[in-house]
């Protein structure tokens, strides 16, 4: 058990450092008094926008291993403005994020300002946001991401002119603005320095020497141009870690330490008694900044819950829940709970709410140093904990788990004490278990109708030699939502009960509050639904093959050594004929409208052939055929290649194609909103192409490019470019020689034009 407990610590430690963290701190419940402070420090370093008025937080609750953080947004009322900043609980920046998708300036990939210019951006930001980390930081390292269109700057915390590399700053700057979209810090303010070197580099080489090996092994790699497998040789350290205490001279296994009190001592309990509420004690680093009304309204709205006092109460208080008095390790932190829906589904109703908090809370028997395999062993290994999450504005149960002792606790190899009786059965554990849900929710059982019981908890055996015929001390029962008669199965309840003391061990409430149903009575009947199967061309007279296995079960007696499996299985393969639904693309029907659904829910409409009859001895056949193969194509049996393409179309054919022009996208529709219907000239459908492949702005300069079709004289000035460039990429060709700008483009020519385009980019 100390050895599990050593590692458990070990990467606890490691874990947290590298979080950034005050000095230690467990405290994890929010204060609106610690809100108001924390939002009074951080947001005057910032420059936010008075039009992000939409305000929203989210507490991270400390731990033994992290101290508790806040973190602050604000976004404008179309969420295209986003402001994030991390906070420590005192106050310090260690992260910040923003973004802008409301200007309309399309950034170039190619950097408007050096690198070495904006580093004068990075260090500003951090003067801004850390001022007290600043002096200790020094630009390591800096790097382009090019797709996000940044240059971030790397920077290392050094004290007495010693790097303290876990300890980095990151800051982002969009470089086509100047703009910094990015910050982090990992900086730990409550660590002291000044260590003094008495050992000395070449000692300490020689003492790492006395205790580190080096491995040769190979290593692979893969040649993939000729396709080769090369093994190389490195050298691997046979110890992973290892170090030497500068001050010391004491050669270092492990990084971390630990240790188990097992008493407590009286400096250290002051010390906590009185930290809780220290930081509230001094004014240090507050400003005069008056919060807005929306962040007093999260403030007020922080305040008008539950404590985690209360929280914890409302589950150790509540009557019909099993409570094990061993748990007594409390862990507890608030947190948002969006329940089924997503996150996305918040963010454009004005900031959180208060049904949105909730308490998630853990009991659990803490560890104790006497603890040892054996005595675990003697538990069979059941551990006590429990589960709850509390409703922070009614302090209402809403899902809890809470373990029981099993079959091995009672009995095994160290101990045999007396198994507790069964005092209730299936019918009036249900009775319990409805009782309690229809006290937390009453609305939703209400609304639901009861499914199944199955068996839980394993407590004793009639046969415990053979550890056969189980009896179990548990039973759960589960619920689904029905509404108008009809099961709902993305709703359900599910309760598990103790028999043994009658308390609730478990219970889970998965409901969306916000289905809109449409109502069974304007379905039509299950007997139309199914005529809707048969009648479809899906449902058929075909054969089936369908095969016989037979397992030579004799032969296993002849105990031989090794059995051949096509020994023990024999197989007969038959046909069948039969009339069934052997062709359905779905055997889904839309109850409000009798026809077949496709994937999404919506209506499946089967996409023809296009085996056209009119294009046998059209010049276009052959990329007709390809769009046709693609199964891209016009609905009937005629393609009618010579006749003028709409607008409708045309965008059809492009968008199948994955052709992306702004233009036609942004052309779909006229100034009154409806969609265009017009055809589209030659010259137009050019202009979309050149769109598509980004030389538009090219194409648009005047009196640079020439084009050699008989009919240039036709051409407009403004027009002349895009030809130009369309014709040497092979885009378009000439009907002897001549482009005939503005005739209406024919449905062959538009299939051509498109697929020369794609053949070009490829």
């Amino acid at each position: 058990m100390k050895k599990i407990i050593s590692v458990i610590l070990a990467i606890l430690m490691i874990t947290a450092s590298f979080v950034s963290y005050a000095a230690p701190r467990y405290e994890n419940e929010p204060k609106p008094e610690e809100m108001e402070k924390m939002i009074s420090i951080v947001k005057p370093k910032l420059d936010i926008p008075a039009d992000c008025n939409v305000f929203d937080w989210y507490y991270n609750a400390g731990t033994y291993y992290r101290s508790s953080s806040w973190n602050f947004s604000w976004n404008d009322e179309n969420y295209n403005k986003h402001y994030s900043v991390s906070c420590d609980n005192e106050g310090n920046i260690t992260s910040f994020y923003f973004s802008d998708w409301s200007y309309e300036e399309k950034t170039s990939r190619l950097p408007a300002f050096t690198k070495e210019e904006l580093k004068g951006n990075a260090d500003k930001c951090i003067q801004m946001l850390r001022p007290d980390a600043f002096p200790h930081l020094v630009l390591t390292n800096s790097y382009a991401q090019i797709y996000s269109r940044t240059f971030t700057y790397e920077y290392t915390r050094f004290e007495d002119g010693v790097a303290v590399p876990e300890e980095r700053a990151y800051v982002s700057v969009d470089f086509s603005n100047g703009k910094v979209n990015s910050f982090s810090i990992s900086y730990n303010t409550h660590v002291t320095f000044g260590k003094k070197d008495n050992v000395g580099e070449e000692k300490a080489k020689e003492l790492i020497k006395s205790e580190q090996n080096m491995i040769l092994s190979y290593r692979i790699k893969r040649d993939y141009e000729s396709k080769t497998v090369k093994a190389y040789l490195v050298y691997t350290p046979e110890v992973g870690y290892i170090s030497v205490n500068a001050e010391t001279g004491e050669i270092c296994l492990e990084r971390n330490t630990w240790n188990v009190q097992t008493e407590p001592r009286a400096e250290k309990a002051a010390g906590l008694a009185s930290s809780d509420n220290a930081m509230f004690e001094a004014d240090e680093g507050a400003s005069d900044y008056k919060l807005t009304e929306e962040e007093r309204a999260q403030v007020d709205l922080l305040d008008s819950l539950i404590t985690k006092d209360e929280a914890v109460k409302a589950v150790k208080e509540n009557k019909y829940l099993y409570i094990d008095n061993d748990a007594t390790a409390v862990d507890a932190y608030l947190t948002k709970n969006y329940g089924s829906r997503p996150y996305y589904y918040y963010g454009n109703d004005g900031g959180a709410k208060d049904e949105d908090y909730a308490w998630r809370i853990t009991f659990s028997a803490p560890y104790r140093e006497s603890d040892s395999y054996e005595e675990w062993e003697k538990t069979g290994y059941f551990s006590p904990y429990m589960y709850a999450l509390v409703n922070a504005k009614t302090g209402k149960i809403m899902e809890y788990r809470a373990s029981v002792p099993h079959y091995k606790y009672y009995v095994n190899d160290y101990r045999k004490i007396e198994i507790p009786a069964l005092k209730y059965d299936e019918e009036s554990a249900k009775a319990i278990f409805e009782e309690f849900a229809n006290d937390v929710i009453p609305e939703k059982m209400e609304l639901s109708r009861y499914t199944d019981c199955y068996s839980g908890t394993v407590i004793d055996y009639a046969n415990a030699e053979k550890y056969e015929d189980p009896v179990y001390r548990t039973r759960n029962f589960s619920y689904v939502r029905v509404n108008e008669g009809v099961d709902f199965d993305y709703n359900s309840i599910s309760g598990e009960v103790d028999l043994v003391t009658g308390k609730i061990t478990g219970f889970n409430c998965y409901w969306y509050d916000d289905v809109q149903f449409e109502s069974p009575k304007d379905a039509i009947s299950a007997e139309e639904a199914l005529d809707v199967l048969l009648s479809d061309e899906g449902f058929g007279l075909n054969y089936e093959i369908n095969s016989n296995y037979t397992y030579n079960q004799y032969l296993i007696d002849m105990e031989k050594e090794n059995y051949d499996i096509n020994e023990l299985y024999e197989t007969e393969q038959y046909s069948r004929l039969v009339y069934s639904g052997y062709n359905h693309y779905s055997t889904t029907v839309l109850a409000l409208t009798g026809k077949i659904s496709d994937y999404s829910g919506e209506e499946y409409t089967k996409k023809g052939d296009y085996n056209y009859t009119d294009i046998d001895s059209h010049w276009a056949k052959d990329d007709i055929l390809m769009l046709a193969d693609l199964g891209i194509g016009f609905e009937g049996d005629k393609f009618l290649p010579d006749e003028k393409i709409d607008f409708a179309d045309f965008a059809y054919l492009a968008n199948s194609l994955d052709l992306y022009s702004p233009d036609l996208n942004n052309d779909k529709y006229d100034e009154n909103g409806n969609e265009k219907t017009g055809y589209l000239t030659r010259t137009q459908a050019v202009k979309y192409i050149i769109d598509a492949a980004g030389y538009k702005k090219i194409a648009a300069m005047k009196n640079i490019f020439i084009t050699d079709f008989n009919d240039n004289n036709l051409l407009d000035d403004g027009d002349v470019g895009y030809i130009a460039i369309a014709r040497g990429f092979g885009f378009v060709q000439g009907d002897l020689n001549s482009f005939r700008p503005y005739d209406d483009l024919t449905r062959a020519e538009a299939v051509t034009i498109i697929l020369n385009y794609i053949r070009f980019s490829e």
